[in-house]
């Protein structure tokens, strides 16, 4: 099945070697293993678009995130993080196919927590930070999110969310 998967993206992204040597080469693509971190298994091919865009990190020290504040991530950094907050999520109770519900500001932590999405292959739902209460309440109810992930000065007023729409609501940022 790793074939097929390396075949398909050679395709469609003409990878070259280096790329589709070090996904080959991989541990994380092969079929039954458990994440050290993480209570979920991985499957190989399943899991396209995270592979994808993971598979561009070929030296995972190099810096790919440099914040403003004069902080950096390397890719090893990232798919860590990304891999803590999918097994955060899964704790949650957030399972393949779920909506996850997200308003916040663009910031380093929203790449992370969609890298984390697609780890356990639930639906990134990115909601603009202008819409009101009843804009997103329409989202949310529309999509059926199991989880809304919002700015901690903006948590309390969707406290009512829980109870209307059956969803966890979770903060993102500090």
């Amino acid at each position: 099945m790793l074939r097929c998967n390396i075949k398909l993206l050679r395709k469609f992204f003409k990878l070259d070697s280096q790329v589709q040597n070090t996904i080959s080469n991989s541990k994380i693509y092969e079929p039954g293993l458990i994440c050290s971190s993480c209570i979920f298994e991985v499957e190989p091919v399943s899991n396209w678009l995270f592979d994808i865009l993971t598979a561009s990190i070929i030296y995972p020290n190099r810096i790919i995130i440099e914040q403003l504040e004069g902080s950096s991530l390397s890719g090893q950094d990232v798919l860590r993080r990304s891999a803590q907050l999918a097994h955060r999520l899964v704790g949650l109770g957030v399972k393949p196919g779920d909506r996850v519900a997200v308003q916040v500001e663009k910031s380093t932590d929203v790449i992370i927590l969609y890298l984390s999405c697609l780890r356990i292959k639930a639906i990134f739902l990115p909601l603009n930070t202008g819409y009101t209460k009843n804009e997103i309440a329409y989202f949310i109810n529309d999509s059926k999110a199991t989880l809304f992930v919002c700015d901690p000065s903006n948590s309390g007023q969707f406290d009512d969310f829980k109870a209307t729409y059956n969803i966890k609501i979770e903060t993102l940022g500090r």
